[in-house]
């Protein structure tokens, strides 16, 4: 029997394997090319698509539609959530808003679109009944009073918002000599941090 050299036997491997390799390396290049040229629609990108207190038409809803599947966008997530806007004519889920929905998933078929649908009104389920005041999302409010240093000082602070369900969580004195108007930390104009 004979014996080949190791080194051989190595390089007629490696060649082997780099020329099975080559072909559909090359076949999967032109694949690769006319995928991204022209996507399939798994690879279609999703968005987040937020109806504003409902604030809903038919024709809006289609219009939107037809400009996501115009630009690629493969499906939607829906939150209908509170930003402070108007309310629409309908609420979260009644039967308005349910006709309004069905239409949606209409047109999204006729678009070839995908629709998926958070399951609760608000941001990931935050809002509904269901919710209490205290598991819900909650709202940081600031206020400021200047009092003069060195003597006792006795008075109610300020709310920086009238809620019924507000609450204090923390109450800060700093004892600093007086700053410029234009070194002081602060944010002008800002009463509250999050959304209501």
């Amino acid at each position: 029997m004979r014996s080949w050299p190791l080194q051989l036997v190595v390089r007629l491997c490696a060649l082997g394997i780099l020329l099975s390799a080559s072909f559909p390396i090359r076949a999967g290049a032109a694949d690769l090319r006319e995928g991204f040229v022209h996507p399939p629609a798994s690879a279609r990108p999703w968005v987040y698509w937020t109806w504003l207190s409902s604030n809903l038409t038919r024709e809006g809803i289609t219009a939107d539609l037809e400009a996501m599947q115009r630009v690629g966008i493969g499906g939607v997530l829906i939150l209908d959530v509170d930003q402070g806007t108007p309310p629409g004519g309908m609420k979260f889920f009644d039967e308005a808003w349910q006709a309004m929905f069905q239409h949606t998933v209409a047109e999204a078929k006729r678009l070839g679109l995908e629709i998926n649908l958070n399951n609760g009104a608000g941001y990931y389920g935050s809002g509904g009944p269901w919710v209490t005041l205290e598991q819900g999302m909650q709202s940081v409010f600031q206020s400021e009073t200047q009092i003069t240093g060195g003597t006792g000082w006795s008075g109610v602070l300020p709310k920086p918002i009238d809620r019924s369900d507000y609450r204090d969580i923390a109450v800060l004195a700093m004892s600093e000599a007086p700053l410029a108007a234009k070194d002081r930390y602060s944010f002008p104009g800002l009463t509250m941090k999050a959304l209501l």
